[in-house]
């Protein structure tokens, strides 16, 4: 509760001159969790474009990037996604993708049960601290930028079902898979 109190986006600073950022609030923190790896698979492949590659995969856990097709097909990269489900394992779906990203955030990574048996995860809602508790398992994103891609899969997962929907059909721009409780 005392942490969910130093969460006001009006307190993080950005100085773009001198590339910097500046805590207004001594008693907040920055986590750049929710964009990093989709900002850096993006650099590597922007990289990769520069130098002439034409046909890449690359895959920073949970994070891919694909600069055009596979080589020697004319058929996009086959990416599987994680099935949620605790105990069931392998992928749930395989979606295919070219010149695009792909991300995906969900409660089944990066969690734990309490001693009383509450179920804890990482995703969490900026104004209570504590994670997102609504009935999606993962969230899925495709679009061309993958720091946007890992942006959008945090934020749609802690929507929820409903407001990440409404979301999509207001601002579009990329493609989206809800994963529900019920599958």
């Amino acid at each position: 509760r005392a942490a969910a109190e130093h969460t006001d986006p009006e307190a993080v600073v950005i100085d773009e001159e001198r590339s910097t950022v500046y805590l207004a609030d001594p008693a907040m923190s920055l986590d750049v969790g929710a964009i990093a790896k989709g900002y850096a698979a993006q650099r590597v492949c922007d990289s990769a474009r520069a130098r002439g590659v034409e046909s890449l995969l690359l895959s920073v856990g949970g994070n891919v990037c694909a600069i055009g097709s596979r080589l020697g097909a004319d058929d996009p990269w086959p990416v599987g996604v994680e099935n949620p489900f605790p105990g069931e394992g392998g992928y749930l779906h395989t979606l295919r993708i070219a010149g695009q990203n792909l991300v995906t955030s969900g409660s089944y990574q990066r969690n734990f049960t309490s001693l009383k048996g509450e179920f804890y995860h990482h995703l969490l809602k900026p104004n209570t601290g504590y994670p997102a508790n609504n009935t999606l398992r993962s969230v899925t994103i495709i679009c061309e930028d993958g720091t946007m891609a890992d942006c959008l899969s945090t934020a749609m997962f802690v929507l929820g079902e409903s407001q990440a929907l409404s979301y999509w059909r207001s601002y579009g721009g990329f493609e989206m898979v809800l994963i529900t409780d019920d599958n």
